[in-house]
């Protein structure tokens, strides 16, 4: 048996960011910020916002199948959180979101 998560524990399948400072930002919180400091939450992934590396690994190349449009040159589609998103393939900024189907 295993130790039970705190409340404000990070939990991927739980959480795609953290509030900070009054700020939200996703992906998990830096160690360096300490328990309670930073706190995980989960919010619609918005267009302007950055794509952790965590989640460009499932990195959607039949597009087609999925009635998503093709992507312009150093973009590609995404599925992460039950979204489709079509982000920047260097930076992982957030050109494009489809909410799950």
């Amino acid at each position: 048996m295993g130790r039970p998560a705190r409340a404000n524990s990070w939990d991927p399948a739980r959480h795609n960011g953290f509030w900070y400072g009054g700020r939200w930002y996703y992906g998990p919180p830096p160690s360096e910020y300490g328990a309670g400091v930073a706190l995980p939450g989960h919010t619609p992934w918005r267009r302007g916002g950055y794509l952790p590396s965590y989640y460009r690994g499932a990195v959607i190349d039949d597009y087609a199948r999925y009635r998503l449009r093709r992507p312009p040159y150093g973009y590609r589609w995404v599925y992460a959180g039950g979204d489709f998103m079509m982000v920047a393939a260097s930076t992982g900024l957030i050109f494009d979101v489809i909410p799950g189907r």
